[in-house]
C-alpha cells in the first residue's frame, strides 16, 4: 500500500452539518488530499450545490454517486465511513477493500451503538470506554475484540477538534449544546428554560463575563423550533450584562437575521479561546473537552438515561441525581467534575500502540490504513486455514 492514495471516504447524507464535520477532519489535517483517493457522495439534488461550494477551493477529489456503476475502487485500499446509512451496505459488499467506521466523534449517544456497525471490518474508538460500550450493547463479543481486534483505539484522533483552552483565571464560559437529533427518541439537546437557569447560576457564581455558545451544525435540521428556543435563551441571558458570542462552522445570511444584535463568529477563525469551564450535552463535544482537561458539566434529562449504554465504570457520572430534572446545580463544584474525569482519562482516551501518541494526525491515519489492511488479511488467512 503506497504512502499516498491510501483511502476513500463514503458519505450518504442530506444534512449540511455532516459536510461541515467532514471538512473539519481535513482542516485538522487528519484526512489529507494527497492520501484521499476520492470522497464519494451519494447524490442528492438538495445538497449537491452545498458540497460543490464547500470543496471547490480545495484539491480534495470528490464524486457524486447516482448509481452503483459510478463507483470505482482500487483493490486493497481502505474506505472510511463517518455516518451510518443503508447505502453503506452496498459499499461494504466490496470485499477487496478494508472498511473502517470512524464515526464523527466519541459519545454515549444511541447512534454510537447501532447494530449496523457490525457490517464494517473495523470500528474506531477513543479508548477502552468504547470497547466496553460495544460489549455492553451486544454489538461485539470478546472474540471480536480479542482475536479479530475489530475495535481499534485511536485516542483523540477522531473525537473532533475545537479551539478552547482551559485557564483557571479565565472569566469565559462555553455552552455547546447538541442538536435535536434525527428522531425524537435520540434528542439529547439541553436547549431550554431550565438550562438557561443553570447557565445563569454558573455565570453568577463563577464571575463569568463572556459566554461562548457553539451551535451544533445540525441544529434545527429536524425541528426548526430549536433555533427559536436557543434565541429565547440568549435573549434572557443577555440581561445578565455579559458578552455573548455565537460560534458556528458555517455562517449564512439567515443566521445574521435570526441572531441580529449578537456577535457571530466562524469556528474556523477562532484560535485558542481561554475558558474557565464548559457546559455541554450527551454528545461528541463532551469527549473533546475532556481531552483538553476542561472542567465540563454534562446536561441531560433523566428520561434519556434509559436508552443510553454507558459502561459501568463511569455510569455514576450520569446518575439520575445529576440530571437536569433532579440536580439544582447550586452547589456545583467545577473542580470536582474535572477531578472525576481526570481519574478516568486513560480509560476514555488511549491508543492501540503507544507510539501513536507521538505521531501527527496524518501519520496516524497512514498507520491505521496499513494496520487494518494487514489485520484483515491475517484474519482471513486464519479462517482459510481453519476450514
Amino acid at each position: 500500500m503506497p504512502e499516498n492514495n491510501l483511502y476513500y471516504i463514503y458519505i450518504d447524507s442530506k444534512i449540511e452539518g455532516t459536510i461541515d464535520q467532514l471538512m473539519g477532519y481535513f482542516q485538522a489535517n487528519i484526512f489529507h488530499p494527497e492520501d484521499c483517493i476520492c470522497i464519494y457522495f451519494k447524490f442528492y439534488k438538495d445538497i449537491e450545490k452545498y458540497i460543490k461550494n464547500k470543496f471547490k477551493s480545495t484539491s480534495i477529489r470528490i464524486k457524486f454517486i447516482r448509481k452503483n456503476s459510478d463507483l470505482h475502487f482500487i483493490p486493497n485500499k481502505v474506505v472510511f465511513y463517518l455516518f451510518n446509512a443503508q447505502s453503506n451496505c452496498r459499499i461494504v459488499a466490496h470485499r477487496e477493500l478494508t472498511h473502517i467506521f470512524v464515526t464523527h466523534g466519541e459519545s454515549h449517544k444511541l447512534a454510537s451503538i447501532k447494530p449496523i456497525i457490525r457490517i464494517y471490518d473495523f470500528v474506531i474508538s477513543s479508548g477502552q470506554v468504547g470497547i466496553d460500550r460495544f460489549l455492553k450493547a451486544g454489538i461485539f463479543n470478546l472474540y471480536n475484540i480479542q482475536e479479530e481486534q475489530r475495535i481499534i483505539l485511536m485516542g483523540n484522533t477522531f473525537i473532533g477538534q475545537h479551539h478552547y483552552q482551559y485557564d483557571v483565571n479565565s472569566d469565559s464560559l462555553l455552552y455547546a449544546p447538541t442538536w435535536e437529533g434525527g428522531i425524537s427518541s435520540e434528542n439529547y439537546s439541553s436547549i431550554g428554560k431550565r438550562t438557561q437557569e443553570i447557565l445563569a447560576q454558573l455565570i453568577h457564581k463563577n464571575g463569568i463575563k463572556t459566554l461562548y455558545i457553539q451551535m451544533h451544525p445540525n441544529l434545527g435540521h429536524r425541528d426548526k423550533k430549536y433555533i427559536q428556543y436557543l434565541k429565547k435563551m440568549i435573549t434572557h441571558l443577555s440581561k445578565l450584562n455579559i458578552k455573548i458570542e455565537l460560534i458556528k462552522s458555517t455562517l449564512k445570511f439567515k443566521d445574521h437575521l435570526t441572531f441580529i444584535g449578537y456577535q457571530l463568529s466562524l469556528s474556523s477563525k477562532m484560535r485558542h479561546l481561554k475558558i474557565k469551564a464548559a457546559v455541554t450535552d450527551i454528545s461528541a463535544m463532551e469527549m473533546q473537552l475532556i481531552s483538553e482537561n476542561i472542567p465540563t458539566v454534562v446536561l441531560y434529562y433523566s428520561d434519556r438515561l434509559n436508552n443510553l449504554i454507558i459502561p459501568n465504570r463511569i455510569k455514576y457520572l450520569y446518575s439520575i441525581e445529576k440530571s437536569i430534572d433532579f440536580n439544582n446545580f447550586n452547589n456545583l463544584d467545577l473542580s470536582l467534575r474535572a477531578a472525576e474525569v481526570e481519574q478516568h482519562k486513560s480509560y476514555l482516551i488511549s491508543y492501540q500502540k503507544s507510539e501513536l501518541l507521538e505521531m501527527t494526525f496524518r501519520k496516524r491515519i497512514s498507520w491505521l490504513c496499513h494496520y487494518a489492511h494487514q489485520k484483515k488479511v491475517q484474519v482471513q488467512q486464519h479462517y482459510l486455514d481453519a476450514f
